[in-house]
């Protein structure tokens, strides 16, 4: 297990809580799941849902930074279908903040 300490930037704010509105930009875009959420209001709607619906851990288990990009590998337990689950998080920056973040197994 990796400490979120070692995610760079609006990533590692990302996965220890931050607003949304603070870490994403105004026109960001993430994929989840099948589904593509565009702008800030979007993403706070969705990153709610994902809280609210379910209970789950993140162990964040690997971080690579190809480029300009981060990607960070999560273990997610939770009270979900399909749990326990290997994550990957592919997060654009720009500055500090997430421009684009997408989800996938």
């Amino acid at each position: 297990m990796i400490d979120s300490a070692k995610v760079p930037g609006a990533a590692r704010a990302y996965f220890d809580g931050g607003d949304v509105r603070d870490v994403f930009t105004e026109d960001a875009v993430v994929r989840d799941d099948g589904r593509t959420y565009v702008g800030i209001e979007e993403i706070v709607a969705w990153k709610s849902a994902v809280s609210t619906v379910f209970t789950f851990t993140q162990k964040i288990e690997s971080v690579n930074t190809p480029g300009s990009a981060v990607v960070v590998s999560v273990k997610v337990e939770g009270d979900f279908p399909g749990s326990p689950v290997q994550l990957h998080h592919h997060f654009s920056l720009d500055g500090d903040r997430i421009s684009a973040l997408t989800v996938c197994p």
